[in-house]
């Protein structure tokens, strides 16, 4: 089964985008002022954007943060004490943490893919959830040794990176014997016991293949990271309008309505913060040789907080035991939303 009701849109939103993404950067890699828009889509409209699309399910919608309204307030002023305190007292591996969490975050979007599918195949797989895990998060790991490895997003030196040409070739061989395990396991899946389930294993082939075409072929920033951010951005907007289409039918009307309501509040906090930064920030790799500056501490601080937040806030609002799961992860046939009227009567 699939998540989106067919798979023409759980292909087109969940699974190619990272791969897709792929080849438009090498395709405009090399032309400025291509690879200039691609980066500002990428990471501005897409990366950026679609963290304060959480806001929709949670701060925007008084139902879920009464439901916590403690919590929702702590995320918040716990991810900006935090994040102001790690920078004005100087303390090292800020830009690494947020990269890391960051990459940690996308990579557990794929496992949050891999167990719907497997909910709505009514299977569960433990050898897909560490295929889900391990194959992307290879190529990654990989990506430490390789010689020619860009250093990093913000800075370019977040990454701890050993560039080892032996080191990273070995790994290959290991990544492919992986590779190898995972194909075995499916054509055991399918042959020997008669199991076959499409949305489970394209789910998986997408998050080895953009990961691997990323860590494993990209050569710039637009080819290492562009492709990550489109395929988790892409497949975030969509699961976002599906799962308010059916937490708050009485609002999201329609289909369309919440997901032209997803894309504007991403693309409009996006752009904006995109200009924000392109404008006044000037991110500092050595800033723990830099004397104490509490004015840009507070405005990283206030600049990554909706990240932070949004990583922690999704690992509620996406979990099996949230109040509102048994809607979000319904089977298309079963979540359908009740008709406007009946819904404002059971809001009320």
């Amino acid at each position: 089964m699939w998540i989106l009701g067919s798979p023409l849109f759980d292909f087109a939103f969940l699974l190619l985008p990272g791969a897709a993404a792929f080849c438009v950067a090498k395709a405009v890699s090399g032309h400025g002022s291509l690879t200039t828009a691609f980066l500002f889509v990428s990471m501005a409209l897409l990366d950026s954007g679609h963290i304060y699309t959480t806001i929709l399910r949670t701060y925007a919608n008084p139902r879920e943060l009464n439901s916590n309204r403690p919590y929702y307030t702590g995320v918040l002023l716990g991810s900006l004490a935090l994040l102001f305190g790690w920078y004005a007292f100087r303390l090292p591996y800020f830009w690494s943490f947020i990269v890391y969490f960051n990459v940690y975050h996308l990579i557990r979007q794929y496992h949050g893919l891999g167990r719907w599918y497997q909910k709505l195949n009514g299977r569960n797989s433990p050898a897909t959830r560490f295929f889900t895990y391990a194959l992307p998060a290879a190529p990654f790991l990989l990506f430490h040794f390789r010689p020619d490895a860009v250093g990093g997003y913000y800075t370019g030196e977040e990454l701890f990176l050993y560039r080892n040409a032996l080191l990273y070739y070995a790994g290959l061989v290991g990544y492919a014997g992986l590779v190898a395990a995972w194909i075995g396991y499916e054509i055991w899946l399918a042959a020997v016991r008669k199991i076959w389930e499409p949305s489970r294993f394209f789910s998986v082939l997408a998050a080895s293949t953009t990961y691997g075409l990323a860590f494993l072929f990209g050569n710039n920033v637009a080819e290492v990271l562009g492709p990550l951010q489109v395929s988790h951005a892409v497949a975030y907007f969509a699961l976002m309008a599906l799962s308010l289409r059916r937490t708050m039918p009485h609002f999201y009307t329609s289909a369309a309505k919440a997901a032209a309501i997803v894309v504007g509040v991403a693309f409009l906090t996006g752009g904006f913060e995109g200009g924000v930064i392109e404008s006044y920030v000037d991110f500092q790799a050595r800033y723990t040789q830099l004397p104490p500056d509490l004015f840009l501490a507070a405005v990283y601080g206030l600049l990554l907080t909706p990240s932070l937040a949004h990583f922690i806030i999704d690992a509620r609002i996406w979990t099996g035991k949230h109040r509102e799961a048994k809607l979000v992860y319904a089977s298309p046939e079963k979540a359908a939303p009740p008709p406007v009227a009946e819904a404002k009567v059971r809001s009320a």
